[in-house]
């Protein structure tokens, strides 16, 4: 169900009116997650905002390919 519409700007550096819904997020054994999300038909790609990635202790490890999530 959308909850309105936010002003942003898109990755092309244009002004767009998006939806705003709100989702609930879940990753394996962690607590779901209810938070806002912007969505768009034009935009391909999803960004998780740091409101959402401080809720984790995250390591990202690219030479080696490793990724670390954990609770707090």
């Amino acid at each position: 169900v959308q909850f309105g519409i936010q002003e942003t700007i898109g990755f092309g550096g244009h002004q767009i009116d998006v939806p705003v819904y709100y989702v609930i997020v879940s990753m394996h054994e962690f607590t779901p997650v209810n938070t806002k999300v912007l969505a768009s038909d034009d935009e391909p790609f999803v960004l998780l905002g740091r409101d959402f990635l401080n809720r984790y202790r995250i390591v990202f490890d690219g030479p080696a390919g490793v990724l670390e999530i954990a609770a707090p």
